[in-house]
C-alpha cells in the first residue's frame, strides 16, 4: 500500500486508508468482548460444578485461574488472527 502525507489531507483517500483497519479492529475487539464473556461464563460452570462435587475450595479457586487464563489465550489468539 502506498502511502503519502498528501492522501492524509484528501477526506476520501484518508476514509480508504483506515476503513479496512478499523473493520479489522472491530472485529478483534467483537471477538475478544464476546470471548470473554464466554470464558467467564465457562469458568462460573466449572466453579459450580466444584462446588457441588465438594471439592476443596484451593483446587477450586485454582482450576478457576488456570482455565480463565487457558481460555482468554484462546481468545486473544482468535481475536488477533
Amino acid at each position: 500500500m502506498d502511502f503519502s502525507f498528501e492522501k492524509l489531507s484528501d477526506p476520501q483517500a484518508l476514509l480508504e486508508l483506515l476503513l479496512p483497519y478499523g473493520l479489522k479492529l472491530i472485529g478483534a475487539l467483537a471477538i475478544f468482548i464476546i470471548g470473554r464473556w464466554i470464558a467467564l461464563f465457562a469458568v462460573s460452570l466449572l466453579e459450580k460444578s466444584l462446588n457441588r462435587a465438594k471439592t476443596d475450595e484451593t483446587v477450586v479457586e485454582f482450576l478457576s485461574v488456570v482455565g480463565y487464563i487457558v481460555l482468554m489465550a484462546f481468545v486473544v489468539i482468535a481475536a488477533l488472527g
